[in-house]
């Protein structure tokens, strides 16, 4: 069987159901492990979510699942694999949906031991750590087929309320749990274990793909283990303090090289001794380590100044001085950077003044036997603190400031980038304005109208755009800016012209705590729309591949061995075909270096995919394959933003303007989108593109 056996293999493609590309074979028990009799596979690492998971089989009846090792003649033979995960899976893909195993639980961690492992199943609301339902004599645990074994093996109708010690159950060597049930929450109806829980803690968990708070809050079971597992190694942080380490067993000290190494620079310790090694031994390590870059500077010094008069008399100057500093420019309530400067003056004399002995001696009945001597001393000190030298111009307060708790540090933000090179030209989008939305990409694409993106030689002031932010020779006066022009035929339908650019965000998809989506924008003419989501990737639509199939539909890329990396001769544009080999008429795709013309430059060919090598950017092959799993994907689902740049649209999500330079900032509620295509993730925890 080929592709061309496969009825609507284009259809199955646009609906999710079925991919053309390259594939990376896993390694049995490296990548994954597989029951054969239970029909268990087992990944060993987790999978991307944009991955796709295909497989191929016999069963012992000699049916056939895809195209088998043995069957495969020639290694350009295109294999046939059974899909069991797409990209992106979906409760709606009801081919692949069920396949997920929903049974199996980790446990916390691995090599578990068999003494002292408990389990318990609660149904938690409102803290009721409940271990059966209401008004039952039997445990979950045993309702949902964990414990139905005595210790010795013996079925016990009810169970003992300790879960049986069955492989099939607990894995303790992997550490996990499984279920006898596919579903063990909802069992489907059919299955040995439905109908044992009543209404009240059943929840459809099983056919969505993101709980909601009602779901974590009113059907909420805990497992709760008790366990311990054997652990020779520890990691105490690099750069232990040689001889710092004091390790204890039981109140005795063990002795380093006898019972225990350590590799103080990586902070690796391990036991030698049995006796440590068991896990029911009371090991205690406490450790010092080094710091590996010292960020705050701290400063003292002082001095000590006396002049001596004679024997016990003199006068003296003392001062100190303490500093700490830090390279933060907020610091909380504790943590201030701080001076403190403390000076202090002394004097002592001592004399023996003679005519006081003689003015003693001259009374009557008084005579003395010792000289007379005089002794006094002073001191004076004054401390000059300054407990927080982090002044603050923006509240005022010139006396030092700090924050209770930072909460500008708590935004979370997620930057899209403005390098040019890593957007690439958009695809047709499925809604157009004026356009008839029944037809295909194809005929979107006819009304694509130029498009240049690029960094602009000539950078932009900093405060240009953020007018209070300061700027030092640290920071640079100057920032980056991405710069977009777009411009149509003088012959086109200016109401169904279009353009635009998009990246891969496959590596920051979860966008599920985004409440905004931000835009600083210098311009004021046209229509903006934002797209996120699953867009499809098929973005040239013009002249044939290098394979000499339709570009359209068909994965286009510079990189023709698959190796990810720009090899000699596959810098020919995204068609694979270099200018000399194009067809009469086709598609300009070569790259220019922007050129200088009065004060400006001309952007033009920047954005061509053939000859770009020669770019100071130009590191990849240039492809369609935005994500690099070697599959076009043409999947559109996806929430789309629109507005207005005429300053005369009054847009509810314009933020701000700064009025010297006409640069705005737009700040759109990601839940606020102006339409929805498909059927996109309303968690937002898959924005692909």
């Amino acid at each position: 069987m080929n592709i061309d056996d496969i009825p609507d293999f284009d259809d199955l493609q646009k609906e999710n159901k079925a991919y053309y590309g390259s594939f990376i074979p896993l390694k049995l028990d490296q990548d994954y492990t597989f029951d054969k009799y239970r029909g268990f596979l087992k990944l060993n690492s987790r999978i991307d979510d944009q991955k796709i998971l295909a497989i191929a089989y016999a069963t012992s009846n000699g049916d056939k699942y895809g195209t088998l090792t043995e069957d495969i003649e020639d290694i350009s033979q295109t294999v046939i694999l059974k899909l069991i995960k797409p990209r992106g899976m979906q409760p709606t893909d009801e081919d692949t949906w069920p396949l997920m195993m929903r049974n199996v639980y980790s446990l916390g961690g691995r090599n578990i031991e068999q003494e002292g492992f408990e389990v318990r199943l609660e149904y938690n609301v409102n803290s009721t750590n409940e271990t059966r339902p209401a008004g039952s004599e039997n445990t979950f645990l045993n309702l949902l087929g964990l414990d139905v074994l005595t210790e010795n093996g013996e079925l016990i109708e009810g169970g003992d309320e300790i879960i049986d010690n069955n492989p099939y159950i607990v894995n303790r060597a992997e550490g996990i749990l499984i279920f006898p049930a596919l579903q063990p929450f909802n069992p489907e109806k059919g299955s040995r274990y439905y109908g044992r829980l009543s209404e009240d803690y059943i929840a459809e968990i099983y056919q969505i793909k993101t709980t909601t708070d009602t779901f974590r809050t009113e059907y909420k079971f805990d497992i709760v283990v008790n366990s311990s597992s054997t652990k020779s190694e520890f990691d105490l942080g690099f750069y232990v303090l040689e001889g710092s380490e004091v390790v204890t067993l039981g109140g005795v000290t063990l002795k380093r090289d006898t019972d225990y190494i350590i590799d103080y620079f990586s902070g690796k310790l391990t036991l030698l001794s049995a006796e440590a090694k068991r896990s029911s031994s009371n090991l205690n390590i406490k450790y010092e380590r080094a710091n590996l870059f010292q960020l705050d500077k701290k400063t003292i010094f002082g001095g000590r100044l006396e002049y001596k008069f004679w024997e016990n008399s003199f006068v003296g100057l003392t001062a100190l001085y303490l500093s700490k500093s830090t390279i933060d420019d907020r610091v909380r309530v504790g943590q201030e950077p701080f001076q403190n400067f403390v000076w202090d003056v002394n004097a002592a004399l001592k004399f023996e003044p003679r005519f006081i002995t003689r003015a003693l001696d001259w009374l009557p009945l008084i005579e003395t036997n010792a000289p007379s001597s005089f002794n006094i001393e002073g001191e004076f000190a004054q401390v000059l603190p300054n407990p927080n030298t982090l002044n603050s111009d923006k509240t005022g307060d010139k006396d030092g400031v700090a924050y209770v708790d930072d909460f500008e540090s708590t935004k979370r933000t997620t930057t899209l980038g403005i390098r040019y090179r890593t957007w690439t030209m958009a695809s047709p989008p499925v809604y157009l304005p004026n356009l008839d939305s029944t037809v295909v990409d194809s005929t979107v694409n006819r009304h694509r109208a130029h498009v240049n993106w690029y960094n602009p030689y000539i950078q932009t002031v900093i405060t240009d755009i953020w007018p209070k932010k300061e700027t030092n020779a640290r920071t640079g006066k100057y920032t980056d800016v991405l710069g977009v022009e777009f411009w149509r035929d003088e012959d086109s339908d200016p109401d169904l012209s279009w353009a635009g650019m998009m990246r891969s965000t496959l590596s920051f998809a979860d966008q599920q705590k985004t409440k905004y989506i931000e835009l600083w924008i210098l311009g004021d003419a046209g229509t903006v729309n934002i797209d996120i989501g699953r867009i499809s990737e098929d973005w040239y639509m013009k002249n044939k591949t290098f394979r000499g199939e339709l570009s359209y539909r068909g994965l286009n890329t510079e990189d023709k061995n698959n190796n990810g990396l720009l090899d000699d001769g596959e810098d020919t544009g995204v068609d694979g075909i270099p200018d000399n080999q194009e067809e009469p008429g086709a598609m300009d795709d070569n790259w220019q270096e922007p050129k200088r013309e009065d004060d400006t430059y001309n952007y033009d060919g920047i954005n061509g995919t053939e000859g770009n090598s020669n770019s100071r950017d130009a590191r990849y092959p240039d492809t369609e394959d935005l994500d690099g799993d070697g599959q076009l994907s043409l999947n559109n689902d996806y929430f789309e933003y629109s507005f207005s740049l005429d300053p005369d649209a009054q847009e509810d999500w314009e933020e701000s303007e700064i009025p010297e330079t006409k640069w705005r900032l737009f700040r759109i509620p990601i839940k606020e989108y102006t339409r929805k295509i498909g059927n996109p993730d309303a968690a937002f925890g898959q924005i692909y593109n």
